[in-house]
This record gives C-alpha cells, structure tokens and sequence, in this order.
C-alpha cells in the first residue's frame, strides 16, 4: 500500500468514527466527503468553522458595491469595499450566513432568487437566468419572504446585503495582516466579555513575536495567586464563583489558551507550537501579577500545559492539581481514550483534522443540533446534565456556549492531537507534586483509569470529589475549589 492509499484509507476510518461519534446521518456525511473536494488546498485562514482563501484584489472598484463577485465550482468570491481585499468561502457557508434566522432553511432555488434580487436584477431576470417561469420564480420568493419572515422585495434586498457585508466585515477582521497577526485579535474575547461577571478583571497583555495573551483575572486583587487552565472551551463563570475566589482568598489568573475565543488559522500549526505558546502565555501573565511559585490548577486537559510549564520554569510552580482529567490516553497509557481511534486517524492528515474539528463544531454548534449533540457527549451524567440544562436554559446562556464552541476550533484541534503528543511520564518526573482529583459522576473516565495514572505519576490514590462530573463549571467544580482550598490549608501549601 502506497502513501496515497494509506492516506485514503485513514481518512475514511477517520471519518468512520466521526460518524459513529457523532450520529451523523448519510446526507451529513455526504457533505462532509464533498468539504474534502472542495478543500483541495489548505485555506489561508478560518473564520470560525469556515474555511477562507484569499483572492486577488480586485482593479476596478467602482462597477458594484455588491459584495459578492463571483459564484463558481461550490464556491463564493466575496469583495470588502474600502479593504482591497477579496475572500474565496464555500458557497454552503455564505448560505448559512444568510439564512441564520431564517425560520425553515432556503432550497438552493429559493437562495437563488434571494440573492439575485439582492444583486439588482428583476424577478424576470432572475426567472430566465434560471430557465423557469416567471410564475415559478414569484413563487419561490413567497416561500423566502415566508421564511425569512419579511415582507417586502426592499426588505428582502436590506436583509441579504446586511448578512453578506457582516460577513464580509468579519472576514476582513479575522484576516491575518502581512506579519500573520489578525487585525482585530481581540475582537472576538471584546464580545465575550458580556458572558464575565462585572467584577471579573479581563484584558490583553504582550507576548513574544507581537503575540497578545488574552486573560481573566478573578477574585481579591491582594489575595493569593492560582493559575487556573481551562479546558478546550472556556467554561462559564458567574457571580458565585467571584463569591468563593474571595471567600477562599484566592486571586484567580485565567490564560485563555491559545486557539479559545480566536478565529482558527490552524492549517499548519503543530501541537508543540501551540503548546511553547501556551507556556509562554502563562508566564507572560504570571510575571505581571508574582515572581513567587504557585499552585496550578488544570481543569480536563489542562495538565499537559501545566506540565509543560513546570518542565520550561520549575521555579514558578508550586504544585500542580489536575481536576476531571480525560489524558488517561496519553502517550505510553494503557486506557483508550474515548475519542482515541479518531485523533490517531486524523493526526496522520492534518487538512482532514482541520475539517474533522470544523465538522464537529458545526454539528454541535449549529442552531438545530446545539443541545442535542452536547447532551448525547456527556448523557451517562446526571450531574453534567444539569449544568447542561442551564446552559440551554436561557437564550444569553445559549448564545455563550454557541460562541465559545464555535470559537475555539484550533483549541479543541490541539486538545485532541495532544492525546497523540502528550506522555504523563513526563510528569512524573518534575520536581512537584502532581495530584489527581476525580468526580463519582465523571462518565468520561472512570476511578479505576484515573487510580491507574494517578498511581503511575504520583504514586499515590486520587481524591475523590462527590457530585464533580467531566464538566467544570457551576456548584460541581466550586464544591472542587473548596475541597483543594482545604486540602492546601491541611498541607500548609
């Protein structure tokens, strides 16, 4: 079996296994196998979930302010008025664009008409472009007036030109510059900030090579430093856990991994490089706060990142506390990770990683599936469940989780590809003591996985927190803060 077999062959097993993940129908995965074809080269940059080309300028600017150039080969050429710059997107992309709010989705005839009203031409027009009756064509546009619940050709025109220009808008921020950088960096973690409680400090701070650290600090700003590692999403965060911080004393610092709350631009990126920028990041935040050792916290996967830290800046670390950790699959382990077969299959291909993720996050993310999807991840849980149903409770709750998958693409990529990079030997062998805390509801991993890679890298048992699921936020994860708030007392750490 040549390469290209070989290749051909893990891409299929690979997307065998998102299918058997994800529950996806036949006409999902059809889609997906036609991203494979239409991806025929890696895109410059990704706008959350949609992959993006940069195109050639365009000369002469002053035909049309219409935004859309060209439509071809499955694929929309979309010009940014004032920017000189010109973006290739899947035409599948700029449709869900458009019809977001859109009470029943557009057939591909009713998209048509839509946009070539919006373009200028008269249903006539667009009728014999189309080689249907004029009669067929006013039809189509009762059903788009109907679904888009709009009432006039005027409001029709106002509504696709205003989605395709914020899209376009979008583009152009999440766009790297010449030097790589994105032109608004912090425009994406800027509308986060609504989700923070209003006494949560949050910022930017500069790093190596004119990369920004994006962080939240929480709790007394006189109290004692935590670094707490998120998992690949950022969790929620609300009032009562400020409450506790002080109550506890802690002054909470939360890097924001690199790939969380950003626009993917992952295509060549490897895990080492994102995880030498994660450390960095760390201790970025760290010099501006204390040049003291402290405890880290790592919530899920948090702990290669911690580890790494302590390898890269010993003296910077106290001890490290991984909570709800899912790396019992790491490298030399004897457990299959739950997500294993596919990241093995889709590190041998990182396009097809690109998309596997990008995939995932539509399908979880997407309006329709949103709850549905999380639900069946974490469904053996009770107490996952839970903090699921406040999730899906409210619409802002909604909004936040939708941003925070949807956005965080490069760090789920890397979250998963770093089951393939990471070994828990290496910590076992730093000079601090690593300790394991494990939740009775966690379906993720079990006590017996999570007692087998406790004792492999600490030598000791794992403390067990009652009611703590996989997910790390709400009551489960303050009822864990408070348990290693007391153990630290007990230790005198």
């Amino acid at each position: 079996m040549d390469r290209n077999d070989a290749g051909l062959k893990g891409a299929r097993e690979a997307v065998s296994s998102l299918s058997a993940f994800t529950e996806t129908s036949h006409d999902n995965l059809v889609e997906f196998s036609n991203d494979l074809k239409v991806l025929d080269r890696s895109p410059d940059f990704w706008s959350g979930a949609t992959p993006v080309w940069t195109g050639v300028a365009r000369a002469d600017r002053t035909q049309s302010h219409w935004p859309i150039l060209e439509r071809k080969h499955q694929t929309c050429t979309l010009w940014s008025i004032g920017h000189d710059a010109s973006f290739i997107v899947r035409e599948a992309d700029l449709i869900n664009r458009i019809q977001l709010s859109a009470v029943g989705p557009l057939s591909a005839a009713e998209m048509r008409i839509a946009i070539d009203l919006a373009q200028g031409l008269t249903l006539n027009e667009s009728a014999n472009l189309a080689g249907v009756s004029a009669a067929t064509r006013r039809k189509q546009v009762q059903n788009v007036f109907r679904k888009l619940n709009i009432g006039s050709q005027t409001e029709l025109v106002l509504y696709i030109t205003g989605n395709v220009n914020q899209f376009v808008f979008d583009l152009v921020a999440d766009a790297p510059d010449k030097n790589g950088r994105l032109h608004s960096q912090n425009s994406i973690f800027s509308r986060y900030q609504k989700h923070l409680p209003e006494c949560a400090r949050w910022g930017a701070l500069g790093a190596a090579n004119g990369r920004e650290v994006q962080y939240v600090d929480i709790g007394p700003v006189d109290g004692r430093p935590v670094m707490i590692l998120h998992s690949m999403v950022f969790p929620h965060i609300d009032i009562d856990d400020v409450a506790l911080f002080h109550e506890l004393g802690w002054r909470t610092l939360w890097p924001i991994r690199p790939g969380t709350l950003r626009p993917a631009n992952h295509h060549n990126q490897k895990w080492q490089t994102h995880c030498d920028h994660a450390v960095e990041d760390m201790r970025v935040l760290l010099d501006a706060v204390t040049q003291d050792p402290i405890p880290f916290i790592a919530l899920v996967s948090g702990g290669a990142y911690a580890t790494s830290f302590a390898e890269a800046h010993p003296n910077r670390v106290q001890r490290i506390d991984c909570v709800a950790t899912c790396f019992t699959a790491g490298k030399g382990g004897d457990d299959d990770y739950f997500f294993d077969r596919m990241v093995r299959k889709l590190t041998q291909n990182g396009r097809l990683a690109a998309l596997a993720v990008a995939h995932l996050a539509r399908s979880i993310g997407g309006n329709a599936q949103l709850e549905k999807s999380t639900r069946r991840v974490y469904r053996d849980s009770n107490e996952d469940q839970s903090i699921l149903d406040d999730e899906f409770r409210t619409a802002e709750r909604r909004e936040r989780f939708g941003m925070v998958t949807m956005q965080s693409l490069d760090s789920m990529r890397m979250d998963y590809l770093a089951q393939m990079h990471f070994s828990w030997d290496r910590a076992r062998d730093i000079p601090h003591p690593v300790r394991f805390w494990h939740g009775t509801a966690d379906r993720v991993n079990n006590l017996d996985q999570v007692t087998r890679l406790s004792h492999r890298v600490s030598k000791e048992l794992p403390f067990v927190i009652p009611g703590l699921g996989h997910l790390t936020q709400g009551q489960p994860i303050r009822a864990a803060f408070r348990a290693l708030g007391e153990h630290y007392a007990s230790e005198n750490v």
